[in-house]
């Protein structure tokens, strides 16, 4: 009797020693904010699932079908600094839906629901990117009408200054791992009105003409100019340009970067570091791209704008791993408007935008804007 006892003793211990190890990493694990339900995957392209847990832990994503039948799963382990990406092959996109469990050392942690996959865009620029389709003429009467948009539409709607260290007041000097704020929504979701109008109106167009699920990553802010959009290393890797940066006086040495005092319009790198390296494990179809309206007003020159768009581009080719040649990149010229005082030639920053289409035609494609009397 007294053997019995001692096994029993022995097998609850151990039952007990195992349970609370596996609940603790599961509950200790957690994805980054701009993982959710509703959100979409681009299609036959790599899916990957990022976040944090500690070190060592076995992270396994699993894809299930309407059906509930597995259809592609992934495992990885968290690294020393405790970030993971594991990841699963996507399937062709359709109007199937998905559900993605997340487990760590087997333990689930995290369930994603009514996944969808299709084609995926970055929606970035400035102010005539991010003026919200609640403003446009159709969206308003839409959204006054509170009209449901298409369920298949799915949106990363990114906060327009993400916090960081909890605040929007202040700025970091190294690109972010997670976007505080974040939040996928579906057309169905009215929240969908604050989206860029110019994204919505060209995935609706999107929608239409592929017959399959479509996605925005929404992360563009009035006033910006290119330069807070383009890493540090890119500036750095490019002599050219961070001669440019350098001679205009607008280069800032990292151990120089004041993080409470900073312009999140002008300042190199800013928006870049508060927004697009976190996303770069997201596979993207392209960039829609409205912007340059900052530049002509600080005196840029049509040449040095074609630089740093040049280094935009091949540098985000490398972030979000596009392997067709170069990511594309649709954008637009200037709008008619007199954008200085001094007097600054918008006819010849507009040709410049029509020439940097045709140095790289393949990946590149601009709108003209035609001034009727």
């Amino acid at each position: 009797m007294y053997k019995k006892l001692v096994a029993i003793l022995l097998v609850l211990c151990m039952i007990m020693a195992f349970v609370p190890s596996a609940f603790a990493d599961g509950t200790t694990a957690k994805l980054y904010t701009f993982f959710g339900d509703g959100m979409l995957f681009k299609q036959n392209e790599e899916a990957v699932i990022t976040g944090t847990a500690e070190a060592g832990s076995k992270i396994t994503a699993e894809l299930y079908n309407a059906e509930n039948a597995l259809v592609a799963s992934g495992e990885t382990d968290a690294l020393h600094d405790g970030t993971f990406a594991v990841s699963f092959m996507s399937p062709a996109g359709g109007y199937d839906e998905y559900t993605v469990v997340l487990k760590c050392n087997n333990a689930e942690f995290e369930k994603l629901e009514n996944i969808v996959f299709g084609e995926l865009w970055i929606a970035n620029g400035q102010s005539n990117m991010q003026y919200p389709l609640a403003q446009a003429k159709r969206g308003r009467e839409m959204f006054a009408r509170q009209e449901k948009l298409s369920e298949w539409l799915r949106v990363l709607l990114v906060p327009a200054i993400p916090e960081y260290k909890g605040s929007t007041e202040l700025a970091p000097a190294d690109p972010q791992k997670d976007i505080p704020g974040a939040q996928w929504v579906t057309g169905e979701n009215l929240a969908v009105y604050s989206m860029s109008a110019v994204a919505y109106f060209f995935a609706e167009e999107l929608l239409e003409e592929l017959d399959m699920p479509v996605g925005v990553l929404n992360v563009s802010l009035g006033g910006t100019s290119i330069a807070s959009w383009i890493s540090r290393g890119a500036i750095d890797g490019d002599t050219q340009v961070k001669n440019d940066f350098v001679s205009s006086g607008d280069y800032i040495e990292k151990s120089d970067w004041d993080e409470k005092n900073y312009n999140i319009s002008v300042d190199m790198t800013i928006n870049y570091n508060l927004k697009m390296e976190a996303l770069k494990n997201f596979r993207v179809s392209g960039m829609i791209w409205y912007q340059g309206e900052s530049d002509i007003m600080m005196g840029w020159s049509g040449e040095r704008y074609a630089r740093a768009f040049d280094l935009m581009q091949r540098s985000y080719t490398e972030l979000y791993e596009y392997k067709d040649g170069l990511m594309p990149i649709i954008y637009t010229q200037l709008a008619p408007y007199y954008y200085s005082d001094e007097g600054y030639n918008l006819t010849d920053m507009n040709i410049a935008f029509t020439d940097i289409q045709k140095q790289r035609p393949e990946s590149r494609a601009v709108f003209l804007l035609m001034i009727f009397p």
